[in-house]
């Protein structure tokens, strides 16, 4: 997956510009990014980067092992939204970036002031520093996204550890429910984005006769296997599906595959889900949002 990320500090010798991976307004970190910063003749002089704080999306924890080590700089995570504003719910801090922690794949524990809950289906509810005022003109879509004790509902869906570290697992409206059972997209992407042939990719829910929804795969073709041109699809739709078959549970496996050049995203990174659900949804009542 793909997380956007903003450079905290800078050393005032380096210049911000001759870095790729970053700007003032924040970029994507992904496996080519950090490929290409590993693989410059002359590798760009990243003694000057601080610290990290990255966010919007979750970053698979390899990727954001190996992000640590091609970058030797500190890194923060901070899990916030535009309803509860800057400050943020949950923080991961630059000591529990250490992999021997074992906690790159959480979003860390809840920032002072910040009450943190599951709520019906996993859902992530929060309470505190900065309550939700409403939304402008629109009191039915306030009174919606609080509890009747105040606490707001992120739309997210969570584990919160023993230790108190939480676990973003998805968004609720992405859930496939397929045959009656819920499959989170990220845990299917996480296991197709290890495949060699993959570069990016997304799992959305299309409809099936018999089962309601069914999986399937939105994917982007690592460099290396855009050399088998029209064949692609068929191509890598089976060994994709052998490949998840050996690794999860029948259910979430894909059914199908779609091999695109690139996936929609907005501003900050996110996968525009809709954008890639409405051609088979189209004409049909299912709510893509």
């Amino acid at each position: 997956m793909l997380s956007l990320v903003h450079v905290l500090e800078w050393r005032a010798a380096v210049n911000p510009g001759a870095i790729a991976l970053t700007d003032q307004q924040g970029a994507e970190l992904s496996y080519a990014a950090l490929a290409e910063v590993s693989s410059r003749a002359e590798p760009p002089d990243l003694s000057g980067l601080i610290e990290v704080v990255y966010g919007a999306s979750p970053i698979r924890p390899d990727l954001l092992e190996r992000a640590v080590a091609v970058l030797g700089c500190r890194f923060r995570q901070n899990y916030a939204s535009s309803e509860t504003g800057p400050l943020p719910i949950t923080s991961l801090p630059p000591e529990d970036h250490d992999p021997a922690r074992g906690r790159l794949g959480t979003a860390g524990r809840p920032s002072l002031g910040w009450e943190v809950r599951l709520g019906e289906r996993g859902e992530i509810q929060v309470r505190g520093a900065a309550p939700l005022p409403g939304y402008w003109n629109d009191p039915e879509a306030a009174a919606r996204s609080l509890t009747a004790d105040g606490f707001y509902r992120t739309g997210d869906v969570g584990t919160i550890g023993a230790d108190g570290y939480l676990t973003i697992v998805d968004r609720l409206s992405d859930l496939v429910i397929t045959g009656g059972e819920n499959v989170y997209p990220a845990e299917v992407e996480a296991v197709l984005a290890r495949h060699p042939a993959v570069a990016d990719v997304a799992v959305i829910g299309i409809p099936d006769e018999r089962w309601g929804e069914t999986v399937h795969a939105i994917v982007v073709l690592a460099p290396a296997s855009t050399a088998l041109g029209d064949a692609a699809n068929d191509i890598d739709a089976a060994g994709l599906v052998s490949w998840a078959r050996e690794r999860l549970a029948g259910f979430k496996c894909p059914t199908g595959v779609t091999v695109v050049s690139e996936l929609p995203r907005n501003a900050t990174g996110k996968v525009l889900r809709a954008a890639l659900r409405e051609p088979f949804w189209a004409g049909r009542d299912r709510l893509v949002s």
